[in-house]
């Protein structure tokens, strides 16, 4: 996670940068979640809000339609738990 923040604190000035950052942190290898947590971290957003500057982000859109996939899939799971009790 080290070379993450590394990578983020050399690009961020300001929130303008953040399409940058997270470019470059993908570059780099982060993922979604290194993504999400880095801006929790680095410019105290709130959870809700840096998960949708990252998944309507430019550089993640090719995986914003299988992200919506797992995170459905996940709630139905956990909703299908709930009934059969």
């Amino acid at each position: 996670m080290l070379k993450f923040e590394c990578v983020f604190d050399e690009h961020y000035k300001s929130k303008n940068d953040l399409e940058n950052v997270l470019l470059k942190l993908k570059e780099a290898g982060a993922s979604q979640m290194d993504c999400v947590k880095l801006l929790i971290t680095k410019t105290n957003l709130k959870l809700s809000e840096a998960d949708q500057i990252v998944l309507y982000s430019k550089c993640w859109s090719d995986k914003k339609e299988k992200t919506f996939e797992l995170r459905n899939s996940f709630f139905d799971a956990l909703n299908n738990t709930d009934n059969d009790k």
